[in-house]
């Protein structure tokens, strides 16, 4: 019996089953040939793609762009399409829903250069549908600056609605006050 454990003892060291006498394994060596084979080939082709992308002498280089944009000074109106026109509307006084606090506010209508002519024939029907849908809204929705883009974005489809889908361009909110 004493042969036995002997030579179970012997094949689990030839199987490594035994940690304390078995010799540590040897850590496998990262990179090897695909290693040095990738590396240049990635550095080769980021030095060749450079070297294609980089300007011609005929395309403008980013400093002769940028000063030749800085001679002349931009306006706002510079940023403004030319075929736009800002129409102001009336001053009005809101009472908000909670019947405590009023809005006062004045808007601007841009539209097309032909439908100038159109907005102050309408603007009765345009305050109407205003005064409509700021009624409903509450005060706290107001007093939140996230609030003015869906605000702004209502007022346009409401303008839509009254003179045309293709007449208004934007609305400009120029006054606001809650009181």
């Amino acid at each position: 019996m004493a042969e036995k454990k002997k030579k179970q003892e012997e094949a689990e060291v030839a199987n490594g089953a035994d940690s304390e006498t078995a010799p540590a394994a040897e850590p496998k060596k990262k990179g090897g040939i695909a290693g040095a084979i990738v590396t240049p080939l990635i550095v080769g082709a980021a030095s060749f793609g450079t070297v294609f992308l980089l300007p011609t002498q005929n395309a403008p280089l980013a400093s002769e762009s940028h000063s030749a944009a800085t001679t002349a000074p931009l306006t706002p109106h510079d940023f403004m399409p030319k075929n736009l026109d800002v129409v102001e509307l009336k001053e009005f006084i809101v009472s908000i829903r909670d019947g405590k606090n009023i809005l006062r506010m004045s808007l601007a209508l841009e539209v097309p250069n032909e439908v100038r002519g159109e907005v102050n024939p309408n603007e009765l029907r345009l305050r109407d549908a205003f005064m409509g849908y700021l009624r409903a809204v509450e005060v706290s929705e107001l007093q939140d600056p996230d609030f003015l883009p869906q605000l702004r974005a209502q007022l346009l489809r409401r303008s839509r609605l009254v003179l045309g889908q293709d007449k208004v361009a934007g609305i400009l909110i120029t006054d606001f006050l809650i009181r």
